[in-house]
């Protein structure tokens, strides 16, 4: 498997995903500026050996939830991740890996003195995940949407 910027073919596969319930909050939609977001130059998309995405990553800002930003969650000099594993290989335990490599990648790419994420508090499994792999809770906030929802902020310890 390979880590490699964002390609236009890997951003059209990405906003095609399907998550089902209670995930479907995942579901990106298929607009321009979806597929800018991720052509940004801040996103990584993560193949299989056959060329399929198996997910991406995503680093500093681009990490972060808009309703952590207006509430000022984010001071720490963590480095912010976020990650979208493909559906058809999520719910089979290949997370920790998955999330692990994305670690790893983060701390060759960019040093970080740690690392921070937000999670949706609805998905029990990610934060479940980010617990075994020795992230906290260090605050909560409200996004306004979409997804409007509570997230908490997990950091590295």
């Amino acid at each position: 498997m390979t880590i490699a910027s964002m390609s236009k073919a890997a951003a059209l596969e990405i906003i095609s995903w399907t998550y089902e319930p209670p995930y479907s909050m995942y579901n990106l939609e298929n607009v321009p500026e979806q597929i800018e977001e991720l052509l940004n130059g801040n996103y990584y998309v993560y193949h299989c050996p056959d060329g399929t995405v198996y997910g991406f990553f995503c680093y500093g800002h681009d990490a972060q939830v808009p309703g952590g930003q207006k509430d000022s969650v984010y001071k720490s000099d963590a480095l912010d991740i976020g990650l979208g594993m493909n559906p058809i290989f999520t719910g089979q335990g290949y997370g920790q890996s998955f999330f692990q490599v994305g670690l790893h990648y983060g701390r060759e790419t960019f040093e970080p003195n740690r690392f921070r994420l937000s999670v949706n508090r609805s998905n029990q499994r990610a934060i479940n995940l980010y617990r075994k792999c020795n992230f906290v809770t260090v605050d909560r906030f409200n996004n306004p949407g979409p997804p409007k929802a509570e997230f908490l902020l997990m950091e590295e310890m």
